[in-house]
């Protein structure tokens, strides 16, 4: 499984989320300046999916997005992430469950 940075900065977001608010969380990982920040989205729902990619990627952050959290850790090994944007709210395989497996 891939591994994220050592840091460990966490932000609280409520939905629905404000682009000011993406904006401000995400400034922090954005090292080093000339590489592309990766993130991982992980939200069941598309209508909230759907506006945080497209405003992480307006921002100039390349965010690939996914609807359940099972499927979210298959794909780990696939990107070099930098920071996960999780909902913690899902069904069968919630947001804490994820958290639990990538420890």
């Amino acid at each position: 499984m891939s591994m994220l940075p050592p840091r460990t900065i966490t932000d609280v977001l409520r939905k629905p989320i404000r682009t000011d608010e993406i904006v401000t969380a995400m400034a922090r990982f954005r090292w080093p300046a000339t590489s592309p920040t990766n993130v991982m989205v992980i939200d069941d729902d598309p209508v909230a999916l759907d506006p945080m990619r497209a405003t992480l990627t307006a921002i100039g952050i390349d965010a690939v997005g996914l609807l359940a959290g099972r499927a979210a850790l298959r794909e780990l090994d696939r990107h070099r992430l930098d920071a996960i944007i999780l909902d913690l709210v899902m069904p069968e395989f919630d947001g804490c469950a994820v958290l639990d497996a990538l420890q």
